[in-house]
């Protein structure tokens, strides 16, 4: 069994805790130079219009796919304790009607000449669909084991439970548990101080990225041959899990004894590219119009002498 030690700076302050559920759509839109009675638009302005298009659509596709998949019945979550009645499927829809949208990637874009409008432009963009997160924090718990709800994946520690900050002293060994509400891809990253990110999983002995849902995963187990021990310098450190419906987006990796080592320049741009997801059609057709369910979520550990 192999010791990966485990080291983070001094820092006067922990890292906040991540949490996140999205949606990666790949939508077109466009634009015409002269629309209507309007005096004629700019170049970069019709682009920009074409661009805004697409994330409108995109927005609009997510609402009306969680309408219409989600559940209407009632249901209570126990929250600190206490049980509260919602309507989970009005409550998702209004999150994601009121979501904010990040253009991620331009996947293609051309200038075209409608017979009718004349000079117009067309785009397909990559962009991710984001629910308020205040909005989701009243059904977050009846998201974690339901797997008729948008994609749900933690991460947590032996010392706490998801989201909560767990101290460990040197010589102590960290162990992590995954799980999520239903089937999913996932890479799950640890972030140290220097700029490097390592892949705890996959690795080099447990090489699939595929993983059930409502399956708890131990990281690490003696089939991954090693272990997480702590050693100087000692702070704040976190592990994120990236995790979605469909394969995750491909990252330069190198492998470092029993884990993989993500490339420097890869590190700088790891939250875009992992959303890369693998998105096509039927037949390989077309990918605009389908989106991929997202999910984010960081737990921070404390390391001591």
């Amino acid at each position: 069994m192999r010791r990966l030690f485990i080291w983070a700076c001094l820092v006067s302050l922990a890292l906040p805790a991540q949490a996140g559920e999205s949606m990666i759509v790949e939508e077109t839109g466009q634009s015409c130079l002269v629309e209507g009675n309007k005096p004629p638009k700019t170049d970069k302005q019709t682009e920009t219009d074409a661009r805004n298009e697409a994330k409108r659509l995109a927005a609009e596709r997510v609402a009306t796919r969680i309408k219409s998949s989600v559940s209407s019945d009632v249901v209570e979550v126990k929250n600190q304790g206490k049980a509260d009645a919602y309507k989970v499927a009005q409550v998702l829809h209004k999150a994601y009607v009121d979501a904010n949208v990040r253009e991620l990637a331009v996947l293609s874009q051309a200038w075209f000449t409608d017979p009718e409008q004349g000079p117009c432009f067309k785009t397909q963009i990559r962009v991710e669909v984001i629910p308020k997160p205040d909005a989701l924090e009243g059904v977050s718990a009846a998201m974690l084991d339901d797997p008729t709800l948008p994609l749900n994946v933690r991460i947590w520690t032996d010392r706490s439970r998801a989201g909560d900050r767990a101290i460990y002293r040197e010589g102590e060994s960290i162990r992590l548990y995954l799980r999520g509400n239903k089937p999913f891809y996932a890479r799950v990253m640890y972030r140290a101080v220097d700029g490097q990110t390592l892949q705890l999983l996959p690795n080099r002995h447990r090489r699939s990225n595929f993983f059930q849902g409502g399956t708890t995963y131990v990281i690490p187990t003696a089939e991954d041959d090693f272990i997480l021990e702590v050693s100087p310098p000692f702070g704040a450190e976190r592990v994120v899990v990236y995790a979605s419906e469909r394969p995750l987006g491909e990252i330069k990796m190198s492998a470092v004894g029993d884990v993989f080592l993500l490339d420097k320049t890869a590190s700088a741009t790891l939250d875009q590219q992992i959303r890369g997801v693998k998105i096509v059609g039927v037949n390989n057709k077309t990918s605009s119009g389908i989106a991929a369910e997202f999910s984010e979520y960081a737990v921070d550990l404390i390391t001591t002498p």
